[in-house]
């Protein structure tokens, strides 16, 4: 082997470790950033020729992300239940003070009342204290549960008001993931766009607090995202569905979602996340 063959397998080895160095710097100095997968560099032999049977040294692969499509298949699943458990508590809590039970003088003690005062009234139907005290405490309690009663409706109205905010939350985030979906897709093939991929999952993964939703691979890495139920919210890099509310009220008096101008079937109804 001449001599500047081996300057040249040990000029192309300095080259290799100068990228995987620089690839490790990039893992540290992004080892705080949310949803970054950290970045190995495949390392590969350079095979040899008839004049050169040992070998032309080592070159640089390809560069992949290291991270898991179970786990992250997992963490899609579980950001779209937890979203939905964060958020009943907001309200069942909120339900909690209208029943307030805790402070004692609520729906549960206001109706001992009631029973007690009845159960005293059978035991001496004739006590004309005890009439009394059975109108007094139905009173009381007709009052308590008109006051529940007026809480609650008055509770829905913000409630219903929200959706619309969470809606066009849904609606920025999907057409953020279609722009990113679209660089990764045109620069699959020349320069593949590791850090984005990171940052779509990120992404999705946000989306998913807000909607229950899943996702299946495309053509040069892109990504299909569908709600659980299997409506489409983002097929291709030029698709971005659009949630928005329906012109006509459901069942319970309030105004529906509809999906790019469809209204959603009973089968398709939303199952987790915050809305």
């Amino acid at each position: 082997m001449a001599i500047t063959n081996l300057l040249n397998i040990s000029k192309q080895g300095i080259f290799v470790s100068q990228g995987s160095l620089q690839t490790v710097s990039h893992n540290i100095s992004n080892v705080n950033t949310p949803g970054y997968s950290r970045q190995v560099v495949q390392q590969e032999n350079t095979a040899g020729d008839k004049q050169d049977p040992g070998g032309s040294g080592v070159k640089m692969g390809d560069i992949t992300r290291n991270f898991d499509q179970l786990v992250d298949r997992r963490m899609e699943l579980g950001t779209g239940e937890l979203g939905r458990l964060e958020t009943r508590e907001h309200y069942l809590s909120m339900v909690e003070d209208v029943f307030n039970d805790l402070d004692g003088d609520g729906f549960s003690q206001r109706l001992e009342a009631f029973f007690s005062a009845a159960d005293s009234l059978a035991d001496n139907p004739t006590n004309p204290v005890g009439r009394e005290e059975l109108v007094v405490e139905a009173d009381s309690l007709a009052r308590t549960i008109q006051n529940m009663h007026r809480a609650l409706t008055e509770m829905t109205l913000p409630v219903d008001k929200e959706l619309n905010v969470v809606m066009e939350d849904i609606n920025t985030r999907l057409k953020a993931i279609q722009q990113v979906n679209q660089t990764i897709v045109a620069n699959e093939n020349s320069h593949p766009a590791l850090d984005l991929k990171d940052q779509r999952r990120q992404m999705v993964l946000e989306l998913g607090e807000l909607i229950d939703i899943q996702t299946l691979p495309m053509e040069q890495d892109g990504l299909r995202v569908m709600t659980s139920r299997g409506q489409e919210l983002l097929a291709d890099p030029v698709f971005a569905a659009t949630l928005e509310r329906s012109p006509k009220a459901n069942e319970d008096g309030f105004l529906g979602i509809n999906i790019n101008g469809r209204e959603f079937a009973s089968s398709d109804r939303i199952r987790g996340g915050k809305l």
